[in-house]
């Protein structure tokens, strides 16, 4: 089944970044070449996933220069690959993922009594969460 593949694959990118603070290039790679090969045989709108992907590469960039470590490239080119292949979807997982990884670092800042910005929070898992949600709830 495509679904226990999919997340079997994203179960490592996950550890890795609640491991190590960072997520694999092999798997970001691989999700964004395959991305570009395969989004002008999936959808017949592929030009909109391109240039979504180029916008979502541009202001996450920005947002990681901006950010002074908060963001690491690892989720730039995750929420690019993810745009390639999500199209307008992307919009949705890039808001629901930030919410969860905000109310999650908030609730682990209350429980230690520290500042949200003593610890970063990675965010693959949320990344990956929302992602599942979101594709789940458009089908």
């Amino acid at each position: 089944d495509i679904g226990v593949t999919g997340v079997q694959t994203c179960a490592l990118p996950i550890w890795e970044d609640l491991r190590h603070k960072r997520i694999p290039n092999w798997f970001n790679f691989a999700l964004l070449i395959s991305g570009l090969l395969l989004a002008p045989v999936l959808f017949p709108d592929f030009l909109t996933h391109y240039i979504l992907a180029a916008i979502t590469l541009v202001v996450f960039v920005i947002l990681a220069e901006l950010s002074g470590g908060g963001m690491g490239y690892g989720d730039v080119k995750l929420y690019t690959g993810l745009a390639l292949f999500f199209g307008l979807l992307i919009v949705p997982i890039i808001a629901l993922s930030n919410i969860l990884a905000l109310m999650a670092g908030m609730s682990v800042a209350v429980y230690k009594k520290q500042s949200i910005r003593k610890f970063p929070v990675p965010m693959a898992p949320f990344i990956i969460l929302s992602t599942m949600i979101c594709a789940a709830l458009a089908a």
